[in-house]
């Protein structure tokens, strides 16, 4: 059994212990493309909120996989943000906002980093401010939002199943908790967790975990991102759905390859 297979299995074994959570194993042939698209198919999502959108390569990403819907993308990072709007101008489907979100509205400043995905508005830990991608290169003054003032206000649009996908180094939890008006159109969702904490204050992700399945979403899958030099695991993708929106499978419960 190779290195990954093992870090991944002992994730797993500390799931299912902690939170009685099902969490299953895929091989290196189902990456995490295919089970987005898998999922996506099964619970019939028709609109997607992209949360920490950076350029917009996931929304470019899910337009080539043929998703046709809504995309509303939040990037808070100016310089970033004008990539994304460019990228996104001829497509009339995908709308971008420049602000962040969070559990409450208010004003911050996000650390803007040398390699822009790795921005947040939470510090680095000590761990993290090892990592030259890391290192922050400016400070830049954001509103922050919340998902239920945006859909209160119509900014999401009239999609019945949503895909909730939140990439913010470190925030989103926060995110998730300025959700909670929004959360019964949510189907499915994926979230960054880190196993060795980049951000200071950012919650352990069996606690992450735990939020998340108290609002009745369970584990699909767990993706590796990256790992440290001594082959620690940091960060993994973890897609998220609720059974209770999946369409009728007629060929019996989906194949985890």
């Amino acid at each position: 059994m190779s290195i990954a297979r093992n870090v991944i299995d002992v994730v797993r074994r500390q799931v299912n212990r902690g939170l009685k959570l099902d969490v299953v194993r895929v091989s290196g042939q189902y990456t995490l493309n295919a089970h987005i698209a898998t999922v996506m198919k099964q619970y019939g999502v028709d609109a997607i909120i992209d949360v920490g959108a950076n350029e917009g390569g996931f929304g470019s990403l899910m337009r080539k996989s043929g998703f046709q819907g809504p995309i509303y993308s939040f990037e808070p990072v100016t310089s970033v943000f004008e990539v994304l709007a460019r990228r996104a101008r001829k497509d009339d489907a995908w709308h971008v906002f420049d602000f962040a979100l969070g559990a409450q509205a208010s004003n911050a400043q996000i650390n803007v980093s040398r390699f822009s995905q790795f921005s947040s508005i939470l510090s680095a830990t000590s761990y993290g401010n090892d990592k030259e991608n890391m290192k922050v290169e400016l400070k830049q003054d954001i509103v922050i939002r919340t998902l239920d003032d945006c859909f209160r206000e119509g900014l999401l649009g009239k999609g019945g199943r949503y895909f909730l996908k939140m990439d913010t180094q470190g925030f989103d939890i926060e995110v998730f908790k300025g959700a909670a008006q929004f959360l019964p159109k949510v189907c499915c969702l994926l979230s960054e967790l880190s196993l060795i904490p980049l951000y200071e204050g950012m919650p352990n992700y069996l606690e992450s975990l735990a939020r998340y399945n108290g609002e009745g979403f369970l584990v699909s899958g767990i993706y590796p991102i990256w790992r440290s030099e001594s082959l620690a695991l940091d960060e993994v993708d973890c897609m998220m759905v609720r059974p209770g929106f999946a369409a009728p499978n007629p060929a019996g419960q989906a194949a985890a390859r």
